[in-house]
């Protein structure tokens, strides 16, 4: 998740050249749903360059699916033996579509 704040920016010092391609990129990745890890900001327009380890845990996110198969098998499971129904998950349930 990129954070921006537009705000924070000095109307009475001129931007760097390079914020407009900054912006670019962010639009972009607004627009994608889940940008790759090298396409977020090109190097030669950040003039960053990340940490390995940013690189690796970005890459090991990258791998992750977006639904984990296992996660809704193990909740499938559990509401069809019953899991789901005990008073106090009933009382929840019923407080969060009240909510609403």
């Amino acid at each position: 998740m990129r954070i921006e704040n537009h705000l924070a920016r000095d109307p009475c010092i001129p931007a760097h050249p390079a914020v407009g391609a900054l912006d670019d990129v962010a639009a972009a990745d607004r627009a994608s749903r889940r940008p790759s890890v090298g396409a977020a900001i090109p190097l030669e327009t950040s003039g960053h360059t990340p940490a390995p380890e940013l690189v690796h845990l970005l890459d090991l996110l990258q791998q992750t699916p977006e639904i984990r198969q296992d996660l809704v098998q193990q909740v499938a499971q559990r509401l069809a033996e019953g899991g789901y129904q005990t008073p106090a998950a009933l009382e929840q349930t019923a407080e969060a579509l009240l909510r609403r």
